[in-house]
């Protein structure tokens, strides 16, 4: 059985056993720049590439850390490799088998990029990249791009960011709580070659950011 996708710079990546001397940040650029969100059925073109850096961005103006940033922006590199699966189709499959596999897939990417040294055996990104946190500046970032491309509400500051994935609620739609980012002109819809460059744009600056800590 064949397991094993050719990527851009020509690599046999396998994804049963990935290899991370093979994890390279053009490929996943590359990649994510070419894949559409919400599987395509956006008025116009928006890529997992453009999300991505969004979530850094969200991370950096919350934490003012760039190695939070390094992680949102890599939360979806798995991606690169096994596609944008909708959540719809992930939950018809089953969570469990998607979830190892992309595990597998961000352990090989974090080890293969070596941002940062192992913390007791993990690398502390890693443990970013599946954290409540992450998941939550994931979810704001989902809802401002289906309020954005998809007719969806306009985001509140809401309560419990993680409320619609606990009770498939939307969240309310305003409160008193500040550390929520307003999107509003965020995102920009770029190309496949435009969401490219700003991807490799914030991997650089975010990389020598934290060497430089």
């Amino acid at each position: 059985m064949n397991v094993c996708i050719t990527t851009h710079t020509g690599k046999q990546f396998d994804l049963q056993d990935p290899n991370p001397a093979l994890v390279d940040i053009e490929d996943i650029a590359w990649a994510l720049s070419n894949l559409c969100r919400f599987v395509g059925h956006t008025p116009t073109f928006y890529s997992v590439a453009e999300h991505s850096a969004l979530v850094a961005s969200v991370l950096l103006e919350k934490t003012r850390d760039p190695v939070w940033a390094m992680a949102g922006l890599l939360h979806d590199a798995h991606e690169a490799y096994m596609g944008d699966i909708p959540q719809p189709l992930k939950n018809l499959i089953g969570l469990e088998h998607i979830n190892v596999i992309a595990g597998r897939l961000d352990m090989a990417v974090v080890k293969g990029l070596d941002i940062l040294p192992n913390r007791s055996g993990l690398p502390i990104i890693l443990s970013q990249m599946w954290s409540r946190e992450m998941q939550q500046a994931d979810l704001w970032t989902f809802y401002w791009e289906r309020y954005h491309f998809m007719n969806g509400p306009r985001p509140g500051s809401m309560l419990d960011p993680m409320r619609e994935i606990k009770q498939e609620a939307e969240p309310a739609p305003e409160s008193k709580r500040s550390d929520l980012v307003d999107m509003d002109g965020w995102i920009h819809a770029l190309n496949p070659e435009a969401a490219m460059k700003h991807f490799m744009r914030s991997y650089q600056t975010l990389l020598t950011q934290i060497r430089n800590k």
